[in-house]
């Protein structure tokens, strides 16, 4: 089963969630048919799920299993503007498929545009910041040389091409981004 964040970013003591999920039961792990509804033509394979006998009263429904029609997904918006997306999907981050999901569930968000943009999907890149600097993380995480083109958010609507990476195999290269 799924676990539930029970201490906040800092590592303090922090319940919301557990408090919000304590009510809701979650049947085992079954084998993984096919998810439709907002998740549509994408191809799934080979992965089990979790379905979820109940859910929050207010809770609206975003995914299910086609053969049995059982709910693997729901989304519940709060008055205040926030909301939680539960997808009872086991993550492997192994299939494009994940990624895609991932996106799926951000657009569904309504999170903004990407603030990074990485042209290869083998590539994972991340920009953290401490609010004084930014630094890009750019992970080859597979046995061979891979490119990949980088562009990051300036603002909201611009992106800066930072250009073409050739990474070796198993190589993480990092890159301080000055404004």
């Amino acid at each position: 089963m799924p676990v539930i964040p029970y201490m906040d970013e800092n590592f303090n003591p922090c319940t919301l969630l557990k408090d919000l999920f304590e009510g809701i039961e979650m049947n085992g792990r079954a084998p993984f048919a096919s998810v439709s509804h907002w998740i549509k033509d994408l191809n799934i394979r080979d992965i089990s799920y979790i379905t979820c006998k109940t859910k929050p009263e207010k809770a609206e429904r975003l995914a299910f299993e086609e053969v049995k029609g059982q709910e693997t997904g729901w989304k519940l918006k709060f008055e205040n503007g926030g909301q939680i997306i539960w997808l009872g999907y086991e993550w492997h981050h192994r299939y494009f498929e994940d990624s895609k999901i991932i996106e799926i569930l951000l657009d569904e968000s309504r999170c903004s545009s990407p603030n990074v943009i990485c042209s290869n999907p083998n590539i994972w890149a991340v920009l953290r910041t401490d609010k004084t600097r930014k630094m890009l993380f750019i992970m080859n995480l597979f046995s061979s040389r891979m490119e990949t083109n980088i562009k990051i958010r300036t603002h909201v609507k611009a992106y800066q091409d930072l250009g073409l990476f050739k990474l070796s195999p198993m190589e993480v290269r990092t890159v301080e981004i000055t404004d």
